[in-house]
């Protein structure tokens, strides 16, 4: 009997950017007949168990955009089936390239946020301010070759606390990101 306590499809569902476990990321399964969708724990793990078939499935959580997996197989409902999911803030691009030179792209402090300059005129640069956790304080549209100033506050206006911030800059579809912390 607890044998298929680990069985079924499985894994942790974390931050694209941050690559932090999200909790309360809510994946559904297409056939459902009692809208069983599951929730992470604190750590992001999360787990379905599950009946042979090929399903749809999505990965949803209100900071976040979701994701969908087509035609994930089962053929045996007495083994497990790992899917690890990285779901992107609202607001960034989802494209898992990092190659971006970081050499384009300079980060340094100002007053009570920090400076961004881009080196590179061809590319449209902005950038997301994130907590720890992963949730959007502050995204910054910048145009190619200019230089955008983060004053340390929110996008209403509140000046962020002292903590350890995540800063990623999105120049066309390649990601640079890097943590900072304020101490004021």
């Amino acid at each position: 009997m607890y044998e298929l306590l680990y069985t079924g499809i499985q894994g942790i569902v974390s931050d694209g950017i941050t690559k932090l476990p999200i909790y309360n990321a809510k994946m559904t399964r297409n056939g459902d007949f009692d809208n069983a969708e599951v929730y992470t724990d604190s750590a992001g793990f999360y787990c379905r168990f599950t009946t042979k078939g090929n399903y749809t499935l999505t990965f949803s959580h209100p900071d976040y955009q979701s994701r969908t997996f087509s035609n994930f197989s089962v053929d045996d409902y007495t083994k497990k089936y790992p899917l690890d999911v990285e779901l992107w803030p609202i607001g960034t691009n989802s494209n898992n390239n990092l190659d971006y030179d970081k050499n384009s792209v300079t980060i340094t402090p100002y007053k009570n946020g920090f400076r961004i300059n881009s080196r590179n005129t061809g590319i449209n640069v902005k950038a997301g301010i994130y907590s720890i956790n992963g949730k959007l304080i502050r995204m910054l549209p910048v145009a190619a070759g200019a230089e955008i100033v983060w004053d340390g506050t929110d996008t209403s206006g509140r000046l962020s606390g002292n903590g350890c911030y995540i800063v990623s800059v999105l120049a066309g579809d390649q990601k640079v990101s890097q943590s900072f912390i304020i101490n004021r």
